[in-house]
């Protein structure tokens, strides 16, 4: 039997610096590498910046109604290039996605690896090349993600146990920094936390105690939650080398 091929990713989701920078603190202690999709430039994300060896850097765009990041598709993608400007690798926020708009990221942007398709707990998982009237862009699913588990019937915590059951495929995780820094195990505190601050950037470490007070998640005893689940897959990763990033992941795959 064989590990499965596990890596962590990351959606910022505006959230505050102080999370951003505890994430990253355990995954550079950690030797682990991971992706981590920007919503936002800040000092924190600056930081993540600074740790190529083990940081890659990709967009995480929004294309609804009323964001921030544009009016439009295009200026969307041209908000996310003033970040980051040769960023290879793009989870699309709330997972929107169309062929049309994946061929607008492969032929206006650096864009080359798409990481939008959720595929919970799929077993066989592997990158694939899609054909584009632009150009190939490789597809990675991914295999998890803290907020879906927070709503599902039978949720997945306990990762190290589900990554030795022998079956095949890859793993991509995907972790909020917030959820992580609530150790939230339903969105009740986060839910909290929205309601106690003007917005997610100017919560505090008080705030996030307080929001888990209020949902009623602080100092019960539960099983599971995602700064557990994180913990878990850091130490996965720690004891097989550290893992890769989602770029290096598909460096075969890429042009």
């Amino acid at each position: 039997m064989t590990d499965p091929v596990v890596a962590i990713t990351l959606d910022v989701d505006w959230a505050p610096d102080a999370c951003i920078d505890d994430v990253a603190s355990t995954l550079l202690d950690a030797g682990v590498r991971a992706t981590w999709f920007i919503t936002h430039w800040s000092p924190a994300i600056a930081r993540l910046q600074a740790h190529p060896e083990q940081f890659e850097l990709g967009w995480h765009p929004n294309f609804f109604a009323g964001s921030t990041h544009g009016a439009s598709e295009a200026e969307v993608l041209a908000h996310c290039a003033t970040w980051l400007p040769n960023a290879r690798a793009v989870r699309t926020h709330g997972l929107l996605q169309s062929t049309r708009l994946l061929d607008l990221m492969r032929r206006t942007t650096p864009l080359r690896v798409d990481v939008s398709l959720l595929l919970r707990h799929q077993p066989h998982l592997a990158p694939h090349r899609l054909p584009l009237p632009s150009g190939e862009i490789i597809r990675l699913p991914f295999w998890w993600e803290d907020d879906v588990e927070m709503v599902a019937k039978t949720p997945l915590w306990a990762l190290a146990t589900a990554f030795r059951d022998g079956v095949p495929g890859w793993r991509v995780l995907n972790f909020h920094p917030i959820h992580v820094a609530l150790d939230a195990a339903s969105m009740h505190p986060y839910e909290a936390l929205k309601r106690r601050v003007p917005s997610l950037q100017e919560a505090t470490a008080d705030d996030l105690r307080d929001a888990r007070g209020e949902a009623g998640e602080a100092g019960n005893p539960r099983q599971g939650g995602a700064g557990q689940a994180f913990r878990e897959a850091v130490m996965w990763l720690r004891e097989r080398g550290g893992g890769a990033t989602v770029s290096q992941l598909v460096a075969p795959l890429l042009d």
